[in-house]
């Protein structure tokens, strides 16, 4: 989590000293508001979980990609229906040794897209998720039987709060971060080794308009 935070933070300063720069340097619009487009999404990823008393986790690094659409209501709104595959999951101490989870999602967020002036947008919806596969690994101190309190259970259906903001670098290309949280707990049922956690990333990357 605080891996997370950090480098949240970093982005956010980053993101306002370029956004400055940009704005003070170049008045040209680069928004593309009015305009329908199709965007190749790509970048890394950094979840972690939330949710879980007495159940702290390390952040895993994963990717995600896929496309999205852009749809304009307006010169300062746009709907954006994406479909993504991304990585998530985290590691987490045990009294038993290290225990890692690595999950594989199909997620679609549909996203409110605001324009603020010509080269920052903010990013705000909901996200489905669905799990398609997930894997395990322990370390060589788990016995069989400790393995056995880590047996994650739920539906693979999950929906996600997503938020964000981007800078165009220019007319094809945006630069991206966004936070996106489960809104229900993940292990339904849970126990004293393994909560109701919730699922939590910061992804960054690159948008790449293809028309």
């Amino acid at each position: 989590m605080k891996k997370i935070i950090l480098l949240a933070t970093i982005l956010l300063i980053a993101g306002s000293v370029s956004a400055q720069t940009f704005l003070n340097s170049d008045r040209a619009d680069l928004s593309g508001a009015g305009l329908p487009s199709v965007t190749f999404e790509a970048g890394a990823a950094l979840s972690s979980t939330t949710g879980g008393t007495n159940f702290n986790t390390s952040g895993l690094a994963g990717f995600t990609a896929g496309f999205s659409f852009d749809l304009p209501v307006n010169t300062t709104l746009a709907i954006v229906p994406e479909i993504l595959y991304s990585q998530k999951g985290y590691s987490a101490n045990t009294p038993f040794g290290n225990f890692t989870l690595r999950s594989q999602f199909i997620d679609a967020p549909l996203l409110a897209k605001f324009h603020a002036g010509s080269r920052i947008n903010f990013y705000v919806g909901p996200q489905v998720s669905y799990m398609i596969a997930s894997s395990s690994k322990f370390s060589s101190g788990f016995s069989s039987a400790a393995q056995q309190n880590y047996d994650i259970s739920g539906s693979n259906l999950l929906v996600d709060g997503v938020v964000g903001m981007g800078i165009n670098i220019s007319h094809t290309i945006e630069l991206h971060a966004r936070y996106a949280v489960d809104l229900q707990g993940r292990n339904t049922n849970g126990n004293s080794f393994v909560p109701a956690y919730r699922n939590q990333a910061l992804q960054m990357g690159f948008g790449f308009k293809l028309n």
